[in-house]
Protein backbone atom coordinates (compact mmCIF):
# COMPACT_ATOMS: atom_id res chain seq x y z
CA UNK A 1 0.00 0.00 0.00
CA UNK A 2 0.91 3.94 -0.37
CA UNK A 3 1.93 6.35 2.00
CA UNK A 4 0.91 9.84 2.97
CA UNK A 5 3.33 12.24 4.84
CA UNK A 6 2.64 15.82 6.68
CA UNK A 7 5.47 17.79 8.24
CA UNK A 8 5.07 19.84 11.41
CA UNK A 9 4.63 23.00 9.41
CA UNK A 10 1.26 21.60 7.98
CA UNK A 11 -2.08 22.30 9.89
CA UNK A 12 -2.78 19.08 11.60
CA UNK A 13 0.96 18.08 11.19
CA UNK A 14 2.94 16.21 13.85
CA UNK A 15 4.56 17.72 16.72
CA UNK A 16 7.98 17.88 16.92
CA UNK A 17 9.16 16.55 20.01
CA UNK A 18 12.94 15.30 20.19
CA UNK A 19 13.55 12.29 21.76
CA UNK A 20 17.02 12.21 23.52
CA UNK A 21 18.05 8.26 23.72
CA UNK A 22 22.44 8.78 23.55
CA UNK A 23 22.28 8.63 27.15
CA UNK A 24 19.81 5.24 27.16
CA UNK A 25 20.08 3.57 24.20
CA UNK A 26 22.51 0.94 22.68
CA UNK A 27 25.79 2.37 21.19
CA UNK A 28 25.80 1.16 17.35
CA UNK A 29 29.47 1.11 17.43
CA UNK A 30 29.22 -0.79 13.64
CA UNK A 31 27.95 2.50 12.19
CA UNK A 32 29.99 4.98 14.60
CA UNK A 33 33.53 6.30 14.12
CA UNK A 34 33.64 5.40 10.40
CA UNK A 35 32.84 5.63 6.51
CA UNK A 36 30.33 4.05 4.31
CA UNK A 37 29.37 1.73 7.02
CA UNK A 38 26.37 -0.02 8.46
CA UNK A 39 25.14 -2.28 11.07
CA UNK A 40 22.21 -4.33 11.38
CA UNK A 41 19.70 -4.18 14.00
CA UNK A 42 17.01 -6.32 15.64
CA UNK A 43 13.94 -5.27 16.79
CA UNK A 44 11.29 -7.37 18.65
CA UNK A 45 7.98 -6.17 16.96
CA UNK A 46 7.14 -6.80 13.44
CA UNK A 47 7.31 -3.31 11.46
CA UNK A 48 5.09 -3.15 8.86
CA UNK A 49 6.00 -1.12 5.59
CA UNK A 50 4.85 -1.45 2.07
CA UNK A 51 3.24 -4.48 2.30
CA UNK A 52 5.61 -6.44 4.03
CA UNK A 53 6.86 -6.99 7.59
CA UNK A 54 10.44 -6.51 8.85
CA UNK A 55 12.40 -6.95 12.32
CA UNK A 56 15.90 -6.38 10.72
CA UNK A 57 16.86 -2.64 9.95
CA UNK A 58 20.39 -2.15 8.07
CA UNK A 59 21.45 1.19 9.69
CA UNK A 60 23.51 2.67 7.44
CA UNK A 61 26.55 5.31 8.05
CA UNK A 62 24.82 7.62 4.96
CA UNK A 63 21.68 8.34 6.84
CA UNK A 64 19.82 5.57 5.52
CA UNK A 65 17.55 2.60 7.11
CA UNK A 66 17.86 -0.56 4.66
CA UNK A 67 14.62 -2.97 5.76
CA UNK A 68 15.82 -6.19 5.88
CA UNK A 69 19.83 -5.18 6.57
CA UNK A 70 22.26 -4.46 4.72
CA UNK A 71 24.51 -1.74 2.85
CA UNK A 72 23.41 1.53 0.78
CA UNK A 73 26.22 3.39 -1.44
CA UNK A 74 27.00 7.32 -0.19
CA UNK A 75 26.12 8.45 -3.62
CA UNK A 76 22.15 9.79 -2.94
CA UNK A 77 19.69 9.93 -5.78
CA UNK A 78 16.38 11.40 -6.00
CA UNK A 79 13.24 8.70 -5.64
CA UNK A 80 12.68 6.22 -7.42
CA UNK A 81 16.10 5.07 -7.28
CA UNK A 82 18.24 1.48 -7.66
CA UNK A 83 15.86 -1.70 -7.20
CA UNK A 84 19.05 -3.04 -5.00
CA UNK A 85 17.38 0.18 -2.43
CA UNK A 86 14.31 -1.32 -2.57
CA UNK A 87 12.57 -1.34 0.97
CA UNK A 88 14.82 1.51 2.17
CA UNK A 89 14.10 4.40 4.52
CA UNK A 90 15.71 7.74 3.52
CA UNK A 91 15.73 10.37 6.55
CA UNK A 92 18.71 11.87 5.63
CA UNK A 93 20.85 9.92 2.11
CA UNK A 94 23.50 11.90 1.76
CA UNK A 95 27.46 11.26 1.49
CA UNK A 96 27.60 11.27 5.58
CA UNK A 97 30.29 9.88 8.10
CA UNK A 98 30.65 9.35 12.02
CA UNK A 99 34.51 9.65 12.05
CA UNK A 100 35.45 11.84 15.28
CA UNK A 101 32.23 12.82 16.72
CA UNK A 102 29.50 11.34 15.16
CA UNK A 103 27.37 8.56 16.89
CA UNK A 104 24.78 6.63 16.32
CA UNK A 105 22.04 5.29 19.13
CA UNK A 106 18.78 3.01 18.87
CA UNK A 107 16.22 2.12 22.17
CA UNK A 108 12.90 0.14 21.77
CA UNK A 109 9.91 2.15 23.84
CA UNK A 110 6.36 1.21 24.92
CA UNK A 111 4.29 -2.53 24.81
CA UNK A 112 2.27 -4.18 21.98
CA UNK A 113 0.82 -3.28 20.00
CA UNK A 114 2.33 0.42 20.78
CA UNK A 115 5.67 -0.09 20.58
CA UNK A 116 8.10 1.84 18.67
CA UNK A 117 12.02 2.28 18.09
CA UNK A 118 14.06 5.24 18.09
CA UNK A 119 17.44 6.30 16.51
CA UNK A 120 19.59 8.68 16.60
CA UNK A 121 22.31 10.02 14.25
CA UNK A 122 24.30 12.64 16.59
CA UNK A 123 26.99 14.96 14.93
CA UNK A 124 27.30 13.44 12.04
CA UNK A 125 29.36 15.40 8.99
CA UNK A 126 29.69 15.54 5.71
CA UNK A 127 32.08 13.74 3.73
CA UNK A 128 34.85 16.02 3.43
CA UNK A 129 35.06 16.59 7.01
CA UNK A 130 35.58 20.50 9.66
CA UNK A 131 32.05 21.76 8.58
CA UNK A 132 30.39 20.35 11.84
CA UNK A 133 27.88 17.82 12.24
CA UNK A 134 23.99 17.63 12.05
CA UNK A 135 21.81 15.56 14.98
CA UNK A 136 18.65 14.03 12.97
CA UNK A 137 16.40 10.53 14.14
CA UNK A 138 13.98 8.31 12.80
CA UNK A 139 10.77 6.32 14.78
CA UNK A 140 9.28 3.45 13.49
CA UNK A 141 6.25 2.56 15.21
CA UNK A 142 4.44 -0.84 15.35
CA UNK A 143 1.67 0.43 13.23
CA UNK A 144 3.32 1.77 10.47
CA UNK A 145 3.96 5.29 11.05
CA UNK A 146 7.41 6.82 10.55
CA UNK A 147 8.42 9.66 11.79
CA UNK A 148 11.50 11.85 11.30
CA UNK A 149 12.53 14.29 13.47
CA UNK A 150 15.29 17.23 12.50
CA UNK A 151 17.03 18.54 16.02
CA UNK A 152 19.91 20.44 13.77
CA UNK A 153 20.47 20.21 10.03
CA UNK A 154 23.25 23.29 9.22
CA UNK A 155 26.89 21.72 8.58
CA UNK A 156 28.16 25.44 8.90
CA UNK A 157 29.29 25.19 5.02
CA UNK A 158 29.82 23.47 1.83
CA UNK A 159 26.32 23.71 0.68
CA UNK A 160 24.81 21.10 2.09
CA UNK A 161 22.94 22.65 4.91
CA UNK A 162 19.08 21.49 5.01
CA UNK A 163 19.32 18.67 3.33
CA UNK A 164 20.41 20.83 0.36
CA UNK A 165 22.39 17.27 -1.14
CA UNK A 166 20.12 15.13 0.53
CA UNK A 167 17.21 12.80 -0.56
CA UNK A 168 14.48 12.38 2.11
CA UNK A 169 11.73 10.07 1.88
CA UNK A 170 11.03 6.44 1.87
CA UNK A 171 10.28 3.71 -0.60
CA UNK A 172 9.24 -0.07 -1.11
CA UNK A 173 9.65 -1.25 -4.78
CA UNK A 174 10.20 1.67 -6.69
CA UNK A 175 9.64 0.18 -10.06
CA UNK A 176 5.60 -0.63 -8.78
CA UNK A 177 5.64 2.94 -7.91
CA UNK A 178 5.80 2.14 -4.11
CA UNK A 179 7.81 5.49 -3.12
CA UNK A 180 7.45 9.03 -1.68
CA UNK A 181 9.65 11.84 -1.88
CA UNK A 182 9.99 14.37 0.62
CA UNK A 183 12.69 16.49 -1.29
CA UNK A 184 15.70 16.00 -3.24
CA UNK A 185 19.07 17.47 -3.29
CA UNK A 186 16.69 20.98 -1.96
CA UNK A 187 17.73 22.99 1.06
CA UNK A 188 13.98 22.11 2.45
CA UNK A 189 14.68 21.03 5.89
CA UNK A 190 14.92 22.82 9.09
CA UNK A 191 16.10 22.79 12.47
CA UNK A 192 13.33 21.80 15.04
CA UNK A 193 11.55 19.78 11.68
CA UNK A 194 9.57 16.91 11.99
CA UNK A 195 8.09 14.62 9.32
CA UNK A 196 5.88 12.07 9.96
CA UNK A 197 4.82 9.55 6.83
CA UNK A 198 1.92 7.47 7.60
CA UNK A 199 0.65 4.44 5.37
CA UNK A 200 -2.78 5.25 3.56
CA UNK A 201 -5.22 2.03 3.88
CA UNK A 202 -8.95 1.55 4.55
CA UNK A 203 -10.76 0.36 7.62
CA UNK A 204 -14.25 -0.43 8.60
CA UNK A 205 -15.21 -1.60 5.05
CA UNK A 206 -19.02 -3.04 5.26
CA UNK A 207 -21.64 -3.00 1.96
CA UNK A 208 -25.18 -4.55 1.68
CA UNK A 209 -26.41 -5.87 -1.22
CA UNK A 210 -29.32 -4.95 -3.21
CA UNK A 211 -31.10 -6.44 -6.60
CA UNK A 212 -28.04 -5.74 -9.04
CA UNK A 213 -26.17 -3.59 -6.03
CA UNK A 214 -23.72 -3.21 -3.95
CA UNK A 215 -23.87 -0.32 -1.33
CA UNK A 216 -20.11 0.37 0.02
CA UNK A 217 -19.58 2.21 3.21
CA UNK A 218 -16.28 2.83 5.24
CA UNK A 219 -14.10 4.98 8.16
CA UNK A 220 -13.19 8.11 6.03
CA UNK A 221 -8.93 9.07 5.56
CA UNK A 222 -8.15 12.46 6.10
CA UNK A 223 -5.24 13.78 3.11
CA UNK A 224 -6.18 11.72 0.59
CA UNK A 225 -7.58 12.99 -2.45
CA UNK A 226 -10.02 10.49 -3.01
CA UNK A 227 -11.04 6.43 -3.02
CA UNK A 228 -10.95 3.85 -5.96
CA UNK A 229 -13.39 0.96 -6.12
CA UNK A 230 -12.79 -1.67 -7.50
CA UNK A 231 -14.93 -5.22 -8.04
CA UNK A 232 -13.86 -8.99 -8.87
CA UNK A 233 -15.43 -12.07 -8.80
CA UNK A 234 -13.15 -14.20 -7.80
CA UNK A 235 -10.74 -11.67 -5.88
CA UNK A 236 -7.82 -12.33 -8.14
CA UNK A 237 -9.11 -10.36 -11.18
CA UNK A 238 -10.17 -6.78 -10.72
CA UNK A 239 -12.10 -3.88 -12.01
CA UNK A 240 -12.30 -0.27 -11.41
CA UNK A 241 -15.52 0.31 -10.90
CA UNK A 242 -15.46 3.72 -10.11
CA UNK A 243 -13.76 6.78 -7.74
CA UNK A 244 -15.28 9.00 -5.06
CA UNK A 245 -14.14 11.71 -2.10
CA UNK A 246 -16.77 10.48 -0.32
CA UNK A 247 -16.53 7.33 2.38
CA UNK A 248 -19.28 5.76 0.08
CA UNK A 249 -20.33 4.19 -2.81
CA UNK A 250 -23.28 2.64 -4.70
CA UNK A 251 -21.96 0.19 -7.79
CA UNK A 252 -24.98 -0.83 -9.69
CA UNK A 253 -25.52 -3.17 -12.80
CA UNK A 254 -23.80 -5.57 -11.33
CA UNK A 255 -24.24 -9.39 -12.70
CA UNK A 256 -26.14 -11.47 -9.76
CA UNK A 257 -23.73 -13.81 -8.00
CA UNK A 258 -20.97 -14.06 -5.49
CA UNK A 259 -18.75 -10.16 -5.63
CA UNK A 260 -15.24 -9.18 -3.88
CA UNK A 261 -15.37 -5.36 -3.47
CA UNK A 262 -11.65 -3.73 -2.39
CA UNK A 263 -11.72 0.16 -1.96
CA UNK A 264 -8.40 2.12 -1.91
CA UNK A 265 -7.37 5.54 -1.12
CA UNK A 266 -4.90 7.76 -2.93
CA UNK A 267 -3.04 10.88 -2.96
CA UNK A 268 -2.04 11.85 -6.40
CA UNK A 269 -0.17 8.75 -7.96
CA UNK A 270 0.32 6.79 -5.06
CA UNK A 271 -2.53 4.20 -3.85
CA UNK A 272 -2.78 2.77 -0.85
CA UNK A 273 -3.88 -0.30 0.80
CA UNK A 274 -7.60 -1.45 0.31
CA UNK A 275 -9.85 -3.80 2.15
CA UNK A 276 -11.59 -6.26 0.90
CA UNK A 277 -15.11 -7.74 1.32
CA UNK A 278 -17.20 -10.49 -0.13
CA UNK A 279 -21.13 -9.73 -1.19
CA UNK A 280 -23.58 -12.18 -2.84
CA UNK A 281 -25.43 -9.93 -5.43
CA UNK A 282 -29.36 -10.82 -5.87
CA UNK A 283 -31.18 -10.26 -9.07
CA UNK A 284 -33.85 -7.79 -10.07
CA UNK A 285 -36.99 -7.78 -7.57
CA UNK A 286 -38.79 -6.67 -11.23
CA UNK A 287 -38.00 -9.53 -13.05
CA UNK A 288 -40.75 -11.40 -14.47
CA UNK A 289 -42.15 -14.94 -12.95
CA UNK A 290 -42.86 -17.69 -15.28
CA UNK A 291 -46.44 -18.34 -15.94
CA UNK A 292 -48.93 -20.05 -17.59
CA UNK A 293 -49.89 -19.70 -20.74
CA UNK A 294 -53.38 -21.46 -20.01
CA UNK A 295 -56.27 -18.81 -18.82
CA UNK A 296 -57.83 -20.41 -16.01
CA UNK A 297 -55.35 -22.75 -14.07
CA UNK A 298 -53.82 -21.52 -11.00
CA UNK A 299 -50.31 -20.21 -10.61
CA UNK A 300 -48.65 -18.60 -7.71
CA UNK A 301 -45.19 -17.00 -7.85
CA UNK A 302 -43.17 -15.37 -4.82
CA UNK A 303 -39.92 -13.15 -4.21
CA UNK A 304 -38.37 -14.75 -1.35
CA UNK A 305 -34.62 -13.26 -0.39
CA UNK A 306 -32.98 -13.63 -3.44
CA UNK A 307 -34.64 -16.36 -5.20
CA UNK A 308 -38.35 -16.85 -7.03
CA UNK A 309 -41.00 -19.74 -7.10
CA UNK A 310 -43.25 -20.38 -9.44
CA UNK A 311 -45.49 -22.73 -9.77
CA UNK A 312 -47.44 -24.64 -11.27
CA UNK A 313 -50.66 -25.89 -13.26
CA UNK A 314 -52.43 -28.94 -11.94
CA UNK A 315 -53.25 -31.65 -14.51
CA UNK A 316 -54.75 -35.10 -14.20
CA UNK A 317 -51.39 -36.97 -14.71
CA UNK A 318 -48.58 -34.83 -13.13
CA UNK A 319 -48.32 -31.59 -11.21
CA UNK A 320 -46.50 -29.16 -13.11
CA UNK A 321 -43.98 -26.40 -11.36
CA UNK A 322 -41.14 -24.11 -11.89
CA UNK A 323 -38.54 -22.70 -9.82
CA UNK A 324 -36.70 -19.09 -10.69
CA UNK A 325 -33.16 -18.91 -9.12
CA UNK A 326 -32.08 -16.14 -11.47
CA UNK A 327 -31.43 -13.66 -8.84
CA UNK A 328 -28.51 -15.61 -7.18
CA UNK A 329 -26.82 -15.85 -11.13
CA UNK A 330 -23.20 -17.43 -10.88
CA UNK A 331 -23.62 -18.64 -7.07
CA UNK A 332 -23.12 -22.44 -6.64
CA UNK A 333 -25.31 -24.17 -3.84
CA UNK A 334 -26.76 -27.39 -3.16
CA UNK A 335 -30.19 -27.72 -4.14
CA UNK A 336 -33.11 -29.51 -2.60
CA UNK A 337 -36.48 -29.69 -3.90
CA UNK A 338 -39.12 -31.95 -2.16
CA UNK A 339 -42.75 -32.74 -3.20
CA UNK A 340 -45.20 -33.74 -0.56
CA UNK A 341 -48.98 -34.54 -1.76
CA UNK A 342 -51.71 -36.96 -0.55
CA UNK A 343 -50.83 -40.61 -1.17
CA UNK A 344 -54.65 -41.52 -2.17
CA UNK A 345 -55.01 -43.74 1.15
CA UNK A 346 -55.94 -40.42 3.42
CA UNK A 347 -52.05 -40.22 4.10
CA UNK A 348 -49.37 -38.46 2.40
CA UNK A 349 -46.13 -39.24 0.82
CA UNK A 350 -43.05 -36.94 0.06
CA UNK A 351 -40.88 -37.46 -2.56
CA UNK A 352 -37.37 -35.64 -3.27
CA UNK A 353 -35.72 -34.63 -6.69
CA UNK A 354 -32.75 -35.93 -8.12
CA UNK A 355 -31.19 -36.06 -11.73
CA UNK A 356 -32.40 -39.75 -11.73
CA UNK A 357 -35.68 -38.99 -10.76
CA UNK A 358 -37.92 -39.05 -7.82
CA UNK A 359 -36.74 -40.64 -4.52
CA UNK A 360 -38.49 -40.97 -1.20
CA UNK A 361 -35.69 -40.52 0.98
CA UNK A 362 -34.15 -36.93 1.48
CA UNK A 363 -31.35 -36.61 -1.55
CA UNK A 364 -30.56 -33.09 -2.92
CA UNK A 365 -30.50 -32.31 -6.73
CA UNK A 366 -26.59 -31.69 -6.35
CA UNK A 367 -24.01 -28.71 -7.21
CA UNK A 368 -26.16 -26.31 -9.34
CA UNK A 369 -24.76 -22.89 -10.38
CA UNK A 370 -28.30 -21.13 -11.70
CA UNK A 371 -26.19 -19.18 -14.56
CA UNK A 372 -24.53 -22.23 -16.06
CA UNK A 373 -27.01 -25.23 -15.41
CA UNK A 374 -29.76 -22.65 -16.03
CA UNK A 375 -31.51 -20.02 -13.75
CA UNK A 376 -35.62 -21.63 -14.62
CA UNK A 377 -35.95 -25.19 -13.60
CA UNK A 378 -39.40 -26.57 -14.68
CA UNK A 379 -40.04 -29.55 -12.93
CA UNK A 380 -43.19 -32.64 -13.57
CA UNK A 381 -44.05 -33.50 -10.33
CA UNK A 382 -44.32 -37.45 -9.29
CA UNK A 383 -47.81 -38.97 -9.17
CA UNK A 384 -48.71 -40.55 -6.84
CA UNK A 385 -47.44 -44.09 -7.20
CA UNK A 386 -43.92 -41.83 -7.39
CA UNK A 387 -43.31 -43.56 -10.89
CA UNK A 388 -46.43 -41.80 -13.13
CA UNK A 389 -43.29 -41.39 -15.50
CA UNK A 390 -39.76 -40.69 -15.91
CA UNK A 391 -39.66 -36.62 -15.03
CA UNK A 392 -38.49 -34.33 -17.24
CA UNK A 393 -36.52 -31.25 -16.36
CA UNK A 394 -36.60 -28.58 -18.55
CA UNK A 395 -34.33 -25.33 -18.46
CA UNK A 396 -34.81 -22.22 -19.61
CA UNK A 397 -37.42 -23.57 -22.36
CA UNK A 398 -40.43 -21.36 -21.22
CA UNK A 399 -43.70 -22.62 -20.18
CA UNK A 400 -44.85 -26.00 -21.63
CA UNK A 401 -48.47 -26.06 -21.90
CA UNK A 402 -50.21 -29.37 -20.38
CA UNK A 403 -51.53 -32.07 -22.44
CA UNK A 404 -54.22 -33.49 -20.47
CA UNK A 405 -57.70 -32.23 -19.63
CA UNK A 406 -57.91 -30.84 -16.32
CA UNK A 407 -59.73 -33.96 -14.74
CA UNK A 408 -59.86 -36.56 -11.96
CA UNK A 409 -57.06 -38.31 -13.55
CA UNK A 410 -54.69 -40.14 -11.50
CA UNK A 411 -53.63 -37.09 -8.57
CA UNK A 412 -56.10 -37.11 -5.54
CA UNK A 413 -57.43 -33.90 -4.43
CA UNK A 414 -55.84 -32.13 -1.38
CA UNK A 415 -52.24 -30.02 -0.59
CA UNK A 416 -49.24 -30.19 -2.52
CA UNK A 417 -46.51 -28.76 -1.13
CA UNK A 418 -43.53 -27.83 -2.71
CA UNK A 419 -40.21 -27.02 -1.07
CA UNK A 420 -37.08 -25.80 -2.65
CA UNK A 421 -34.28 -25.14 -0.61
CA UNK A 422 -31.11 -23.47 -2.20
CA UNK A 423 -27.53 -23.52 0.25
CA UNK A 424 -24.78 -21.00 -0.67
CA UNK A 425 -21.83 -19.60 1.03
CA UNK A 426 -23.24 -21.35 4.02
CA UNK A 427 -26.66 -19.33 3.97
CA UNK A 428 -29.81 -21.77 3.39
CA UNK A 429 -32.64 -20.00 1.46
CA UNK A 430 -35.91 -21.86 1.88
CA UNK A 431 -39.64 -21.45 1.04
CA UNK A 432 -42.74 -23.61 0.26
CA UNK A 433 -45.48 -23.48 -1.89
CA UNK A 434 -49.03 -24.88 -1.67
CA UNK A 435 -50.99 -25.95 -4.43
CA UNK A 436 -54.69 -27.32 -3.49
CA UNK A 437 -56.37 -29.69 -6.18
CA UNK A 438 -60.15 -29.60 -5.10
CA UNK A 439 -62.32 -31.14 -8.17
CA UNK A 440 -64.28 -33.19 -5.85
CA UNK A 441 -62.71 -35.94 -7.29
CA UNK A 442 -62.40 -38.93 -5.24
Amino acid sequence: GGYRFIDSTEPGGPVYSWIEISGTGTHLTGVSNCDDCNQDISISFSFPYYGNTYTIIGVGSNGTLKLSGGYVTYSNHCLPTYSSYNYTIFPFWDDLFTWSNGDVYYQEFGTAPNRYVVIEYQNVDHYGGGYGGITFEVVLFESGDILFQYKDVVFNGGGYDYGGSATVGIQGNGVAGEYLQYSCNSPSLSSGLAILFTPMYVTGLTGTASPRTASLSWDALSGVDGYRIYGSRDGVNWQLLGETAANSYMAGGLVPGNWFFKVTPYLGNVEGSGQVIQLLIPGSNENPLPSPGTPGQPTTGMHFNRDHFAGGDYQSSHLEFSVDLMNFGDATGTLYVQVTQPDGSGGSVTYWYTPDGWVTQETPYGEYTPSVDGETLWLYGPGPDGDSATPDVLINDGWVPPTDEVGCGILPDGVYRITVKFVVDGLTYTHSLNVVLDRGCE
